[in-house]
Parts: C-alpha cells; sequence; structure tokens
C-alpha cells in the first residue's frame, strides 16, 4: 500500500460511506458545518467530516468519488487552510 498525504471533506450524506471504505485510515470524527459560527457553537448543524493526514491512496482513490468529496493533496495547505477554503469550520466539541 502506498500512503498519501490529504486532508479530505466528506459531505455528512456520504460519510458512513466513506468511514466503510476507509476503515481504520480515513476516519471522517471531525465535524464541519458551513455556519461561521461552528468555531463557537456547539449548536451548529454538522454539514461535512473533515480527515487529514497520511493514509493508504488506494481508498481514498475510491473515497474521492463519491459526490460532493473535498480533496486536498498540496503539501503547502495546512488542514485548516483546506477548510477556510472551502468555508467549512469545526464544530466546538465540548468535553
Amino acid at each position: 500500500m502506498t500512503d498519501i498525504t490529504a486532508t479530505v471533506i466528506v459531505p455528512i450524506a456520504v460519510v458512513d460511506t466513506a468511514r466503510t471504505i476507509g476503515g481504520d485510515q480515513w476516519r471522517f470524527v471531525r465535524p464541519l458545518t458551513t455556519d461561521p459560527t461552528g468555531p463557537t457553537n456547539p449548536d451548529a448543524e454538522v454539514t461535512d467530516y473533515a480527515s487529514s493526514g497520511a493514509a493508504d491512496a488506494g481508498l481514498l482513490a475510491l473515497i474521492v468519488q463519491l459526490p460532493g468529496v473535498i480533496a486536498d493533496y498540496d503539501p503547502a495547505h495546512s488542514w485548516q487552510d483546506t477548510l477556510a477554503a472551502n468555508g467549512r469550520y469545526l464544530i466546538e466539541e465540548v468535553i
């Protein structure tokens, strides 16, 4: 298996399929929203999930074929850059 580094945003409508494909490597556990208040609003609507890092390229090739998936492979971009460029915000996690 060959690993690839990426930040991947998956719409909520296909996240279960993406998680099934990604297994333990591409998990999509970071909830995102298109609501700019998301970083301080734990009640913001979840619209997407994100995963970033290095993991199996073959699995990611299958995931990016799902509708609405956004993948950024540019090593100059942080995951924060990718979210900002695509109008996505982390939802505050209450522990």
